[in-house]
């Protein structure tokens, strides 16, 4: 079997966005919103609609390996606010 170079280039080639075209669903932007304390406080609680006055642990892209035969999962984000709630 032989591989089509041109087939390659195509599927590794992506088009860079502008920062205009970057919305929350985009990986990197979605990262660096939540690794900002201040803007990801802003954030939550725009989204949840509740107060927080404090986070405490911000982790991105948190993943959770319980035994080592288990699959793993991988939360988007894993905050903690000064009260000990912990958002997923």
């Amino acid at each position: 079997m032989t591989v089509n170079s041109k087939s390659i280039e195509k599927k590794t080639k992506r088009k860079r966005k502008t920062l205009e075209e970057l919305t929350i669903k985009d990986d990197y932007l979605f990262k660096r919103i939540m690794s900002e304390k201040d803007i990801c406080i802003k954030f939550v609680q725009i989204i949840l609609g509740i107060d927080i006055k404090d986070i405490v642990y911000i982790k991105a892209e948190e993943v959770i390996k319980e035994l080592y035969d288990s699959k793993g999962i991988r939360l988007d984000v894993y905050l903690k606010d000064e009260d000990g709630v912990v958002y997923l």
